[in-house]
């Protein structure tokens, strides 16, 4: 790509399993957020105790998944 190329590209639901998960990981990186180190024996018990990924966009996308459209631009 050049500087000020646009790209797109859809992902298909089957691809997306793990996306919800592990974008949470890093929204929370972002955020700098501590986790409060709840131990579970699997994810989705986790998710279950905690009533979510904790950003309801996500939990939406688990409930109902759909193909998602990622857009990228080059800007330097």
């Amino acid at each position: 790509m050049l500087p000020g190329e646009v790209s797109s590209f859809t992902v298909p639901v089957e691809r997306l399993g793990a996306f919800p998960a592990v974008n949470k990981k890093l929204r929370d990186y972002m955020m700098d957020k501590k986790g409060n180190a709840v131990k579970h024996c699997c994810g989705l018990m986790g998710l279950q105790q905690q009533g979510g990924l904790g950003y309801p966009d996500l939990d939406e996308l688990m409930m109902k998944p759909e193909p998602l459209e990622f857009i990228f631009e080059l800007v330097r």
